[in-house]
């Protein structure tokens, strides 16, 4: 069996398969949180970029219409 390129039944045995099953499992049980927090984090930054972006663009189509006055008639 291979998880993630790492054979996990080779010739050491039960001993070394299930030595390295629990070094992986302690990996993931340790980088696991840290990759889910990122992404939580990148998608606020990505939120917060977007309605700053719309705010921008708002204030600059105030302030096209306001200084770009068509004469009046």
């Amino acid at each position: 069996m291979v998880i993630l390129g790492l054979p996990l039944a080779d010739h050491t045995g039960f001993v070394g398969a299930a030595s390295r099953y629990i070094g992986l499992k302690t990996v993931m049980q340790l980088l696991g949180p840290m990759l889910v927090n990122t992404s939580i984090i990148l998608d606020s930054f990505y939120a917060f970029a977007h309605s700053l972006k719309g705010i921008v663009l708002f204030i600059f189509q105030i302030r096209i219409t306001r200084t770009c006055r068509l004469p009046c008639k």
